[in-house]
């Protein structure tokens, strides 16, 4: 008996020493006795149109090409021998055209020297020849 008293009594100091120890270890290792405080930053970025616009261009992200815009020129035709017409620009640049009539509102296609082709329209007509408005073909 005296053994089943000495296991009790180690029982019962193990207890006690468990209940006194974990407090003290608890504190220590900060899960008890105090007040744990977890703060919480938010971090708010501004974003403006302009910023946004920005790094869509830097990534090559809803780039939109600029729309070409149409390049007229006033050509001045005169109607040569056989027929054949003579075209320049403002500057005597040589312009290559061909259409059915020279009253006002007749249609033509020219071409310029460098290959760029343009619609044209009869905007004047005056005695041996005629004044075309013409837009480049983008």
């Amino acid at each position: 008996m005296k053994l089943a008293a000495l296991a009790g009594a180690k029982r019962v100091a193990l207890v006690v020493f468990a209940f006194v120890i974990s407090p003290i270890l608890l504190a220590s290792c900060g899960g008890g006795g105090g007040t744990t405080v977890v703060e919480e930053t938010t971090v708010v970025e501004e974003t403006t149109l302009e910023s946004t616009e920005e790094e869509g261009a830097q990534n090559g992200e809803g780039m939109v090409p600029p729309t070409p815009t149409p390049v007229a020129v006033e050509v001045k035709c005169g109607i040569g021998a056989l027929g054949v017409l003579n075209c320049a620009n403002e500057a005597d640049t040589p312009y290559y055209c061909s259409g059915s009539s020279s009253a006002v509102g007749s249609l033509y296609g020219c071409t310029d020297p460098l290959g760029d082709r343009y619609d044209c329209e009869v905007v004047t007509s005056r005695m041996g020849g005629f004044t075309l408005s013409c837009t480049k073909l983008l």
